[in-house]
């Protein structure tokens, strides 16, 4: 319920050390440190980078020490590498979704480079998925996950199913009579996997297809995920999920995606806590001082400000913008600790509603 520190673009284990030190040395509150890809191997899920992240669980203990946590991300997306321990646990227990044209793994494109995803349909896949996250558990302690890249997010339309040339597949608006409603007229390929891709159960349902369950490939990993911490870890599971649908709140949070360093975006990000809380999930937050872009000192000072009040409170910006932690400038800082301490004060309080919301409903 505190507050959260997040960036992509930490180079390594030294310069995380020093974020977490200028927080304790500037007498910031700070609940949760959060980890984008840089930890990764090649952006692997699963993987931790031996070398710049040596000492990475040690790292954590220590938060642990100091009552703070650490949140991880996670990619449904696993790296088609033969050798790759997970990918040959997924493709021995025959649990990915399958292409239409070949019958076998579909191939895309992610940060890992060509890459296969989970079918979470597939009654092997939460065993699959809980024994990797089990896995990764051990080599770093994670508190909490963040599941991205669950639309499921695709860097070539469609597949790509040979090495050398992108395949793309523009699934037309007229394949069933009954899709009435495209609000950006784009192909449904854009940016995600094919549509004709093929889920468990495709041999005796025309209907087990990529086009009647994209929606809700994020609410699938969603369950299974939150299942791996009660039923593995017996630990109440902290999960924050890029896609999300009607039911998503009962197992996970969101945050509004990435966002832009300007002061409409901010002004946008009220109206999405209100949304969500009617969608039924009600812990709910944007990248304070926004994503991609650089915020100005102004901006960014309102901004934590107004973060104070979100549900869920995290400041998360890209590798490529100029750093926003709340010590970056005298003003920043000022106005952030205020806000701050302003939330840790209340904190009582928005927990006791949360919950209210959570057993009762509302928003």
């Amino acid at each position: 319920m505190g507050y959260h520190q997040s960036r992509w673009g930490y180079r390594d284990i030294d310069h995380l050390k020093l974020v977490v030190r200028r927080f304790e040395d500037e007498n910031i509150p700070l609940d949760g440190v959060w980890m984008d890809k840089d930890f990764m191997v090649d952006f692997k899920s699963f993987t931790v980078d031996t070398k710049r992240w040596y000492g990475l669980e040690e790292f954590v203990r220590e938060l642990h020490a100091k009552g703070k946590h650490f949140v991880a991300i996670v990619d449904p997306g696993i790296a088609k590498e033969e050798g790759f321990k997970i990918y040959d646990d997924g493709m021995t227990a025959n649990v990915y979704i399958k292409s239409n044209e070949t019958k076998e793994a579909l191939t895309g494109i992610t940060w890992a480079g060509y890459s296969v995803w989970v079918d979470f349909l597939h009654p092997a896949a939460a065993n699959f998925w809980e024994n990797a996250l089990e896995e990764f558990h051990r080599k770093v302690s994670f508190d909490a996950l963040w599941l991205d890249m669950n639309e499921p997010s695709n860097f070539c339309d469609g597949e790509c199913h040979d090495r050398m040339t992108y395949h793309y597949y523009y699934f037309p608006l007229d394949y069933y009579d009954d899709l009435y409603y495209n609000p950006t007229h784009r192909p449904l390929e854009a940016r995600t996997i094919s549509m004709e891709a093929l889920h468990y159960g495709y041999e005796t349902s025309k209907t087990a297809t990529e086009f009647n369950y994209h929606n809700l490939y994020g609410l699938h990993q969603s369950r299974v995920t939150s299942n791996f911490f009660i039923s593995r870890l017996n630990k109440r599971p902290f999960i924050i999920s890029s896609s999300t649908f009607p039911g998503s709140g009962r197992y996970v949070a969101h945050w509004l995606g990435d966002n832009y360093s300007r002061w409409s975006d901010m002004e946008h990000s009220i109206a999405g806590m209100i949304n969500f809380g009617m969608f039924g999930i009600p812990y709910v937050g944007a990248n304070i001082c926004g994503y991609s872009g650089n915020a100005t000192e102004n901006l960014c000072a309102r901004w934590m400000q107004l973060g104070a009040f979100y549900p869920f409170m995290r400041n998360h910006n890209c590798r490529h913008g100029s750093p926003q932690e709340p010590y970056v400038s005298e003003k920043v800082k000022v106005a952030s600790k205020t806000a701050i301490l302003a939330r840790y004060s209340l904190v009582r309080y928005i927990y006791s509603e949360y919950m209210e919301t959570v057993i009762h409903g509302g928003t």
